[in-house]
């Protein structure tokens, strides 16, 4: 069972990697992360991104949604707009289930069934469904009357889903941690301009911790965003490799 502590770490990690792959000299991104809310199908974690304007401040950017599945921990990046916010969610019981979900045409004639019989559901389908044949719409409405499953007629949910690359989870970052506990308040994060990344920086030293394995450093910064750490725009900070 993924717990919702391991769905955030999950999905901090890979907004933090989508910071990096997105982000261009003079032109920082940032990924964050908003709320995240129990679904019945996992967690669902929604983010925001931010772009920096003429003037270097940072505006809203672009929206989004991950799902990780409670059983295998699986991340899906969910496609659409607000507007068709849970049409998602046919498409994973469907295409990734293989479960049957009834569509409109099953529905009114399941509907019309019930009211007014097998000559009204046969009635319904075929004002709905002209091109089926006589036999064919008996057959549907048989199945029906059956109680089982009948053939889908409408096409299937437009795809929502995406599958995410996974980040593997056994990447050590333990040598980092102090960044993000102990010694969080001593660090920052710099979205620098020169080079279109989040940097770890000292406050005290005003050094950069250069991580050069970009899966540690995913980790490290997806920590450092969780934790709190500040975000820093058009900072400049001197380099040392971490």
């Amino acid at each position: 069972m993924t717990t919702r502590e391991q769905a955030l770490a999950a999905v901090d990690a890979l907004t933090a990697r989508d910071s990096r792959r997105w982000s261009r000299p003079g032109a920082p991104i940032s990924v964050e992360r908003h709320e995240v809310e129990q679904h019945r199908f996992g967690w669902l974690v929604s983010y925001g991104s931010h772009v920096p304007t003429d003037d270097r401040s940072p505006v809203a950017g672009g929206f989004g949604k991950y799902l990780v599945e409670y059983g295998s921990g699986r991340i899906f990046h969910v496609g659409g707009v607000p507007s068709m916010a849970d049409d998602w969610e046919d498409d994973y019981v469907v295409r990734l289930q293989g479960r049957h979900v009834p569509d409109e045409f099953e529905t009114a004639a399941r509907a019309a069934l019930a009211v007014g019989g097998r000559m009204a559901a046969l009635r319904e389908l075929r004002r709905m469904a002209p091109r089926l044949t006589i036999t064919e719409a008996k057959s549907y409405v048989d199945v029906l009357e059956a109680g089982g499953e009948p053939p889908r007629l409408a096409p299937l949910p437009e795809r929502r889903l995406l599958l995410v690359e996974p980040l593997n989870s056994d990447v050590d970052v333990s040598g980092h941690e102090e960044m993000w506990t102990t010694e969080r308040d001593d660090w920052y994060l710099a979205a620098t301009y020169a080079g279109g990344v989040l940097l770890p920086v000292n406050r005290v030293d005003g050094m950069a911790c250069l991580i050069c394995d970009e899966e540690v450093a995913d980790r490290v910064i997806a920590h450092m965003l969780r934790a709190g750490v500040e975000v820093v725009y058009d900072a400049r900070p001197h380099t040392a490799d971490g």
